[in-house]
C-alpha cells in the first residue's frame, strides 16, 4: 500500500459523486486498489445509482453503516 492512499480517504460525499460521474481522479482509484473499505462504500453507491438510472421501482435500501455514517455527520 502506498503511503498516500494510507493516509486520505475520499469523503462519502467524493464517492458518491465518483459513483454519479463514473470518473475517478488517479488518487482516489490509487486510494481504491488498496483499501477495501471505500471500495465497498463506492460500490455500494454505485448499486444506488444504477438502480436509478434503470428507473427501479423498488427503493434499494442503504445499508445501516451508511446511515451511521449520515447520522454521525448530522
Amino acid at each position: 500500500m502506498s503511503a498516500g492512499s494510507q493516509t486520505h480517504h475520499p469523503s462519502p460525499g467524493d464517492l458518491a459523486l465518483f459513483a454519479l460521474d463514473d470518473e475517478t481522479p488517479a488518487e482516489a482509484a490509487e486510494h481504491l486498489r488498496d483499501c477495501g473499505s471505500c471500495r465497498s462504500t463506492l460500490a455500494q453507491f454505485r448499486r444506488v445509482t444504477e438502480a436509478g438510472r434503470a428507473g427501479a421501482t423498488d427503493p434499494v435500501r442503504p445499508p445501516a453503516e451508511m446511515w451511521e455514517t449520515i447520522r454521525d455527520q448530522l
